[in-house]
């Protein structure tokens, strides 16, 4: 006898979709940030940054894409903040609900660093041009990059968990 679990093959796809490609995108993006501050650093072109985050600031196609992408902020948020609190009110198994709790700290953890860390610290390298802001800087990049690499896994791991248990673990007691 098999000791695996049917796997729902009705669960659509999409919710994977979504959160793949939302997570490829701030990847992809903390992948440059994370690239080009080692290679300034490495190759003692502390100049080089400056001018990338000039940039940043004053394209206008970035800048209004920024702020397209900074609205995903607030969905993600309620959708982390919904998991956890279905952790107190449904049963899941302790695979999903450890995956919720990740997520979340994942996700504010990143906001953290990114609003309370690296934005000051790239107005204030933009204005002195510090080796040792860009070192401090550099640092909460790698953060951001590893906490971007668990994003991209989170959707791919959630998504196969809901195929394998689609129903909280009571639901599933009283229709037997």
């Amino acid at each position: 006898m098999s000791s695996t679990k049917p796997v729902n093959k009705n669960s659509p796809i999409s919710p994977i979709v979504i959160g793949v490609l939302f997570s490829t995108y701030f990847l992809t993006v903390q992948t440059i940030e994370y690239s080009l501050s080692n290679y300034v650093l490495n190759e003692n072109q502390v100049e080089l940054y400056r001018k990338y985050l000039l940039f940043k600031g004053n394209s206008s196609i970035w800048h209004w894409w920024h702020l397209l992408s900074l609205l995903t902020i607030p969905l993600a948020v309620f959708e982390a903040c919904s998991d956890l609190v279905r952790i107190f009110t449904k049963k899941y198994p302790l695979k999903r609900t450890l995956m919720s709790i990740i997520r979340a700290i994942q996700l504010f953890s990143t906001l953290f660093i990114s609003f309370g860390h690296t934005v000051s610290l790239e107005k204030k390298f933009i204005e002195t041009n510090s080796k040792d802001i860009l070192v401090e800087l550099n640092y909460y990049q790698s953060l951001l990059f590893l906490l971007n690499i668990i994003a991209w896994f989170i959707p791919i791991i959630q998504y196969k968990q809901a195929q394998e248990n689609p129903e909280p673990i009571h639901e599933k007691k009283k229709s037997q």
